[in-house]
């Protein structure tokens, strides 16, 4: 923190047996008195993806979900996505793909979407046509095109979003209830939530950013509130403390403090190299290794 590199920043180690090593620095924002720590509510952003990973993994568990089957199946209006092959003049040229996006395609970002802030072509797309972007909120955001075949390559991208709307038209719920049943009341994670009205408000800290004079400023960027879409890609209020459980759970292979949310088997599954796998899961055995988490006030996603 002393040479201004970033304006605060929590680290904490934990392995299968609990936390280990806490270590924080700067205040919770410019011109706040307090100091960051284990307790300090980010927006935790495309971690948020993990989460809503694993609950995609519990429906294929209880059979509700197949991931080798077409996207298509549980979103019936994404068989309408086109692959974007180049532009005339300012309009996008589109074609159907040779195949259709698969779930797992998704989880492992394989399917043809990406970020605009990673892929050109997707950016001038993007500003050709008034998209909406990523963190609106809208439903609009979804509408997003391919940016290769399914299956062809894989790219960082939208793909967590997607999975979302599938998760919610199997279950009937709305992503955040899904997510808070599933997943987060279990692992009495209680200060993570896609709501700031079920956190701490006065332990969030704000996305900070460079000021004209050097210093670290509020921008005052924050997720939608009161969103038409809850995303899955990003749109988490956590702590570290809170988000180590959730990576305590991963090593414990699915349990933390008698409840379980995944079979062992699916947890090594999810631990190996998935791209191009042809089944889901494989039969694999892991070691026990410790997870570091380092959160930032940066916003990147």
């Amino acid at each position: 923190m002393r040479n201004g590199a970033a304006p605060n920043v929590v680290a904490v180690v934990g392995d299968a047996d609990g936390l280990r090593y806490t270590g924080a620095a700067g205040a919770q924002g410019p011109g706040m008195p307090q100091a960051v720590d284990g307790d300090t509510v980010y927006r935790i952003m495309s971690m948020t993806k993990m989460v809503v990973t694993v609950a995609a993994l519990q429906l294929m568990e209880q059979g509700k979900l197949n991931l080798n089957a077409p996207v298509a199946d549980y979103y019936p209006d994404f068989a309408q996505r086109k692959v974007l092959t180049g532009f005339d003049g300012d309009r996008p040229l589109l074609r159907a793909p040779t195949r259709q996006v698969t779930v797992q395609q998704l989880i492992t970002h394989t399917a043809g979407l990406s970020y605009s802030f990673f892929n050109q072509d997707l950016l001038k797309w993007e500003q050709v046509t008034n998209y909406v972007g990523i963190l609106s909120g809208e439903t609009e955001l979804l509408q997003s095109p391919l940016m290769f075949d399914p299956g062809d390559r894989f790219e960082y991208g939208l793909n967590i979003d997607v999975l979302a709307v599938v998760i919610s038209n199997i279950t009937g719920k709305k992503l955040d209830v899904h997510l808070a049943d599933a997943i987060l009341k279990p692992l009495g994670m209680r200060s993570t939530s896609y709501h700031k009205r079920d956190v701490d408000e006065s332990k969030i800290t704000p996305i900070q950013a460079r000021g004209p004079d050097g210093k670290w400023v509020d921008t005052g960027v924050d997720y939608a509130q009161n969103p038409a879409l809850i995303p899955g890609g990003h749109g988490l209020y956590s702590t570290p403390n809170d988000y180590l459980r959730f990576l305590r759970v991963l090593l414990r292979g699915g349990e933390l403090d008698g409840a379980r949310i995944l079979q062992q088997k699916t947890v090594d599954a999810a631990f190996s190299n998935q791209i191009g796998a042809l089944e889901f899961p494989p039969t694999i055995s892991t070691a026990n290794p410790t997870l570091t988490c380092d959160f930032s006030a940066g916003p990147g996603l």
